[in-house]
């Protein structure tokens, strides 16, 4: 639940500093991939019979909640996850006037900053 009110936190805050300085405020991005990143991804959840799906990044998500294989290791979810992870770009810091796209292809989001950091907390 903290996670989930540090990135409602960090969105807010991106929200209205682009309001208060829309060409100057600092956000943070993360470009959308070509699928063929997430091949290798793709080909070990298939070999457990896993379908991934990698069309958007709720679409991936979703079959990353669904990723499970009755009988097997608990830890697997967790390893495919953080396949999934290795697959992404990084994401980049930019100033909101120089960058019409917003959007947080990682986080599903249409705008966000580094307020606070809800990954370490």
């Amino acid at each position: 639940m903290v996670e989930e009110f540090m990135l409602l936190a960090n969105i807010s805050v991106a929200e209205r500093i682009v309001d208060e300085f829309p060409e100057c405020a600092l956000l943070r991005r993360h470009p959308a991939l070509p699928t063929s990143n997430y091949d290798i991804l793709v080909k070990a959840a298939k070999s457990k019979n896993i379908e991934i799906q990698v069309d958007s990044a709720k679409a991936l998500a979703e079959s990353l909640d669904r990723a499970a294989v009755p009988g097997a290791p608990p830890y697997l979810n967790t390893l495919l996850r953080i396949l999934a992870t290795r697959c992404m770009m990084q994401a980049i810091y930019f100033c909101s006037g120089m960058e019409p796209d917003t959007h947080h292809y990682g986080l599903a989001t249409a705008i966000y900053t580094h307020f606070t950091s809800p990954i370490r907390r």
